[in-house]
């Protein structure tokens, strides 16, 4: 629910946590309250490789193996959404008079 989000969102903003990264070990300050807002940890390990962590005091990154993850796909006639469309137009022409014979 939208509810639910907004807390969570609230939650996550309300959590001050500190990383301190030292020979691959990542050492997390305030972990319970990450843990208690339902928050993970993104570590990117490179540009198509990444971790999502569970928050823990202390974390081993030499023992963990990254997730890729697929680049998006950008269609080759991306420009079309830019122009305009005249049935968008002719709705929006409508709409207005409606509003004005109200």
């Amino acid at each position: 629910r939208l509810g639910d989000w907004a807390q969570w969102w609230l939650g996550r903003a309300a959590t001050e946590a500190g990383f301190e990264v030292r020979e691959s070990v990542l050492r997390v300050s305030h972990a319970a309250a990450l843990t208690h807002a339902r928050v993970g940890i993104r570590v990117a390990l490179t540009s198509e490789h990444a971790l999502l962590l569970s928050p823990q005091e202390t974390i081993l990154l030499d023992s963990r193996e990254g997730t890729p993850h697929p680049r998006a796909h950008i269609p080759d006639d991306l420009h079309r959404i830019r122009e305009t469309d005249p049935r968008r137009l002719l709705g929006d022409l409508y709409t207005a008079i409606l509003r004005r014979l109200k």
